[in-house]
């Protein structure tokens, strides 16, 4: 009996101990990682107010870690888009997908923020002291706009943003929609080329 009883107080105590541990552990880590305030109020904000009815003639994304871009514009003459630049040689065989970058871009003048951060301490844990990707636009009613793109917040539903390279921490963070932004990050790795359509078969003797 006293075996038992020594038996079932060694494994309580052993529960008890491993539970400190962990306890132990995840403070530890808590302490390590920046907290990101997510209790910031809710506001919609249009981030380019001029440019809400504006549409994208030309724009760019870079990847700022790798220095990668993609660029691309609408040729004034067949009002087709051509690409500008990319990381890689395009296939030859290939051609631009304008019907892809055209709704990629539809509403990146009319950006809108969930959520506005101005109360900010550092921008490392927004991801924003580097920021991770440079996306600039121009539209056709003037005006060339560029979003600084930082990190996801911690539910992966949005990405903080600034529209300054400054580090003066009272401009403003914003939170925007990780789709919004994500069709044309999209671009550096997936460049919207398709193979062309065959040309259909004239009849004898049109």
């Amino acid at each position: 009996m006293q075996t038992r009883n020594r038996l079932i107080s060694g494994l309580v105590l052993l529960g008890v101990a491993a539970a400190l541990i962990t306890t132990f552990v995840l403070l530890g880590k808590r302490e390590e990682e920046p907290e990101v305030d997510e209790t910031a109020e809710a506001e919609t904000v249009d981030l380019f107010p001029d440019a809400v009815f504006g549409v994208v003639e030309a724009f760019s994304v870079t990847d700022n870690e790798t220095g990668d871009t993609f660029a691309a514009s609408i040729d004034e003459d067949s009002f087709e888009w051509v690409i500008d630049e990319m990381p890689t040689e395009p296939d030859p065989a290939l051609v631009v997908d304008s019907n892809q970058i055209t709704s990629s871009l539809f509403s990146l003048p009319s950006l809108q923020s969930s959520r506005v951060l101005s109360e900010i301490e550092a921008l490392a844990p927004f991801g924003l002291e580097e920021a991770h990707y440079t996306i600039t636009f121009r539209v056709t009613s003037g005006g060339e706009h560029t979003i600084y793109v930082g990190s996801q917040n911690p539910t992966g539903t949005g990405y903080y943003v600034r529209l300054t390279e400054s580090v003066d921490l009272t401009q403003e963070v914003y939170l925007v929609d990780t789709y919004s932004l994500d069709s044309v990050i999209w671009f550096l790795e997936n460049p919207p080329l398709i193979e062309p359509t065959p040309e259909e078969e004239q009849p004898e003797g049109a």
